[in-house]
This record gives structure tokens, C-alpha cells and sequence, in this order.
């Protein structure tokens, strides 16, 4: 009788021992992603790119409709380069992100969606080669401008194409302002006389424009 509790006990333990280890394992199936904000956006990351966040002691923030809906365009932007024309490796990956997006933060795109492009998902209309109109758009010292959008991301992908052009490492034109686009802003404002603010804004496209000739 001491026997036999003795080996139901042991297979109780081997069982609890099992479950032990099978639960952490469904933990990490869990997706990894969440926003981070570097003071002017906020941005959403999933992935290795999640982790050097998590692992650099930034903070995940509250993601807002528009952080979300940029992460969905910028995921999809990916599947096409890594499965058109032909598949590599990490097509498969990048849908599968592309799908988590939806499950974990649907409520907030259907949000996007249903409320008008503002910030940096502002209309994306215009004509790659220049900065997005917009009716009315304030620079930091208060002037107007009646032809700028400065939180389009087509006007944000103008810049950071143009900065490129001139020699200032904004890293890839996404039409995100992450940290090597507005040190790589400040760099430009700093070499050309101009208040340091990191920021896109009408004064940055108007010099832009004159120093690379661009209408």
C-alpha cells in the first residue's frame, strides 16, 4: 500500500512537473509588440525590434489609434518587399505580424478608421515628390503656411528622403519620426543656423526644398 501511494505520488509530481515547464512555453506564445513613444509620436513594435526596447528599459506606453494604424501600414509595407515578387524567408514572418496587428489591436484600428486621419497618418494623397497640402498648418514660432502637412506621413517620407539626399542618416524614409530621424533633423537645423527642435515643420521643409532644389 506505501508502495502504490509512493508511485501515485511520483506520477503526480512527473505530471506537475510537466505542466511546469508547458506553461511558460504558452506564455511566449503571446505576441510580443507594444508602443513606445519618444516624446512627439508614439510608435508601435513588435518582435525583435519590441525586445531591444524592452531591453533598453524603455517603457511601453498607452498605443493610440494612429500608432497602431501606421504599424499595420509600415507591417504590410513589408510583407510586400519580403513576398512580391518572389517569397523569401521571412514572408511567412511578416504576415503572420501583419495578423497579430489585427487580433491584438483590431478595436483600435477599426477606431483609425472610423475617426479622420490627424498626426502623423494624415492624408496621404500627394504626389511622392513633395510635402502633402494641408488647409492651414502652424510652425513652433507661429507662422502659417497654407501648402504643408508636417504630420502626413508622405510630407514625414519627403523629408527624410531629402535629408538622405543631403548626407544625414535618417535611417529607413518610413514617414516615422523615431530618434535617427530627429537627430538627424536637429544635425540639418543645427548646420543651417536653425532653432534645434528635431521636429518636422514648415521651416525645415522650406529649407529643405531650397537646398535641394525641389519646387
Amino acid at each position: 500500500m506505501h508502495q502504490g501511494m509512493s508511485r501515485i505520488a511520483w506520477i503526480a509530481a512527473a505530471v506537475a512537473g510537466l505542466l511546469a515547464v508547458l506553461s511558460p512555453a504558452k506564455a511566449d506564445d503571446a505576441p510580443q509588440m507594444g508602443c513606445f513613444s519618444d516624446g512627439d509620436y508614439v510608435f508601435l513594435h513588435g518582435g525583435i525590434t519590441y525586445q531591444y526596447f524592452v531591453d533598453q528599459g524603455e517603457k511601453p506606453v498607452q498605443c493610440t489609434p494612429d500608432a497602431v494604424k501606421l504599424g499595420l501600414e509600415l507591417a504590410e509595407d513589408a510583407v510586400k518587399a519580403s513576398c512580391e515578387p518572389t517569397p523569401t524567408a521571412l514572408c511567412d514572418e511578416k504576415k503572420h505580424y501583419v495578423q497579430q496587428i489585427h487580433d491584438v489591436y483590431g478595436p483600435l484600428l477599426q477606431q483609425a478608421q472610423a475617426e479622420p486621419a490627424t498626426g502623423s497618418q494624415a492624408s496621404n494623397a500627394a504626389p511622392a515628390a513633395g510635402p502633402t497640402a494641408a488647409a492651414t498648418t502652424s510652425t513652433d514660432n507661429g507662422d502659417t503656411d497654407q501648402s504643408v502637412n508636417v504630420k502626413s506621413r508622405t510630407t514625414i517620407k519627403w523629408v527624410q528622403a531629402s535629408l538622405q539626399q543631403l548626407g544625414y542618416d535618417v535611417g529607413k524614409a518610413d514617414g516615422a519620426v523615431g530618434r535617427r530621424t530627429a537627430t538627424a533633423i536637429r544635425k540639418y537645423e543645427k548646420d543651417n543656423g536653425m532653432p534645434s527642435t528635431g521636429k518636422v515643420t514648415v521651416a525645415l521643409v522650406t529649407s529643405l526644398k531650397q537646398r535641394t532644389g525641389q519646387p
